[in-house]
């Protein structure tokens, strides 16, 4: 597998859009639609729930052009996905009775049987303290037993690492050995050369998530990633391969 045609899949590892090859044709999906279900949620101007609104109270456009409702229904209960994250940080000590009360509090008013939640502790590290479960009694039992010390829960830290970044890492290292073993890739420290491939990666993602968010200019990820990939290749290409390459690129954009 060479680096080409591994990329893509390291990038959607980091939770970033996959990268097609130029060489392929542009993949497109052309379907047609007779029924879409949605699913919506009303409130008044206090931000209240309403429930009672009959289906003419709906109506929907496409294109300026009055849809048909053909089906109605009305749920007021359904099941509720819940994720608890809780600061368990030094900060919070004084409050961890306080916390726990809320929390038990809060379940046990809110969930019902068919109900689930999750609940995550932070403080030095960031660890699944329950899966999803449909008890209130579980959460709260495992949150206790943070509290009081127990650090026998997957760290998500090191779950990232282990199956994405580490897995990431022994593809890219064996394509890289293996180029640089047949001659087209010029004799780095592939260990290295490894680190150097992802960090650029990594960096889009904690963009993406934080700055992004500031107003930072937004950056195209197929771009990013294709820019990259040119000027990783470019420096690690022997001088054959890079001759060879660049004529390829340059009868590409000639047609």
């Amino acid at each position: 597998m060479s680096l080409r045609h591994l990329f893509p899949v390291l990038a959607l590892g980091l939770v970033l859009p996959a990268h097609g090859q130029q060489e392929q044709p542009e993949f497109r999906l052309q379907v047609n639609s007779r029924l879409i279900s949605t699913t919506l949620t009303v409130r008044d101007a206090k931000g209240k729930l309403v429930t009672n609104l009959p289906q003419t109270a709906f109506h929907i456009k496409e294109d300026g052009i009055d849809q048909t409702v053909r089906y109605y229904a009305s749920q007021r209960e359904l099941p509720l996905s819940i994720a608890l994250i809780v600061d368990a940080s030094g900060s919070q000590d004084k409050f961890v009775k306080e916390h726990e009360h809320e929390i038990e509090d809060f379940l046990k008013e809110v969930m019902e049987p068919r109900d689930r939640a999750f609940a995550i502790c932070f403080g030095n590290h960031l660890r699944l303290v329950s899966d999803w479960t449909s008890t209130p009694g579980e959460i709260i039992e495992s949150v206790h037993r943070f509290n009081k010390g127990e650090r026998n829960f997957p760290e998500l830290g090191s779950f990232y690492l282990q199956e994405v970044i580490t897995r990431g890492h022994k593809l890219v290292r064996k394509a890289l050995e293996r180029g640089v073993n047949r001659g087209e890739l010029r004799p780095v420290d592939c260990e290295y050369a490894t680190r150097l491939v992802f960090a650029p990666l990594v960096l889009q993602a904690i963009w993406r998530h934080s700055f992004d968010f500031c107003g930072a200019a937004r950056l195209d990820p197929d771009i990013y990633i294709e820019q990259h990939l040119d000027i990783l290749l470019r420096g690690l290409m022997n001088e054959t391969t890079g001759r060879s390459r660049s004529a390829r690129v340059r009868e590409a954009q000639a047609r």
